[in-house]
């Protein structure tokens, strides 16, 4: 087992460095086995990827001739490899995320540019509503105005019907009184006016019912 096959941080590398390698060995590695690790070999160090209890794991190099005072060597070693695994992947990641950001900017730009048109095409109906408001208003100032000259006119009306009625009442009462007249024997000019005056009533009378005045 590896110096270092407890350690979080080392087994955190990944993806990169598993596929380096299965593509120059041409095989196919389990994904907890892919990290590097450096290893006493002989009366040196190997540069393991992929060991583990239950793999040999491939040795890619070996380290030999380390001073007494480079001790620590293999470990920064080691940690090293696994570490620039990681930030190429990290790497690998970042032009994603970068990609997508610029995908996601361009999706905001086309919507920047549909609410533009939606704003100008909101603008436009509200002139258009208020040109038909103007117009609304216009229109119903002249119902006013009309309405206000059918009340005169009815008013009118009424003065004319009432007149009517009067001027009806006292061609009733001439009429009775040349009736008499005429009973009495006043003679044939009495009577032609009494004719008269029996069509004169009569157009008063289909007058009142029309509604209008009679210019006979």
């Amino acid at each position: 087992m590896s110096e270092g096959e407890n350690n979080p941080g080392l087994n955190g590398a990944r993806a990169i460095g598993a596929s380096r390698v299965a593509s120059v060995f041409d095989v196919s590695i389990p994904p907890h086995e892919d990290i590097y690790s450096v290893e006493r070999h002989g009366d040196g160090y190997a540069i393991y990827f992929g060991r583990s209890a239950s793999r040999h794991g491939y040795n890619l190099a070996r380290l030999s001739d380390i001073a007494a005072n480079g001790r620590d060597l293999p470990k920064l070693i080691e940690t090293g490899l696994n570490a620039a695994d990681t930030i190429t992947t990290l790497t690998h990641q970042l032009e994603a995320e970068r990609e997508r950001a610029v995908k996601a900017e361009e999706r905001c730009e086309a919507y920047k540019g549909q609410v533009e048109a939606g704003a100008k095409e909101i603008e436009a109906l509200r002139a258009v509503l208020r040109e038909k408001a103007m117009e609304y208003l216009a229109l119903d100032q002249q119902a006013t105005e009309a309405l206000g000259r059918a009340v005169k006119a009815e008013e009118e009306l009424d003065g004319w019907r009432n007149q009517m009625k009067a001027d009806a009442g006292e061609i009733a009462q001439l009429r009775e009184a040349l009736y008499r007249i005429a009973n009495i024997g006043a003679g044939s000019g009495a009577l032609t006016r009494y004719k008269r005056l029996i069509e004169a009533e009569d157009i008063a009378r289909a007058a009142l019912k029309t509604g209008e005045p009679s210019h006979d």
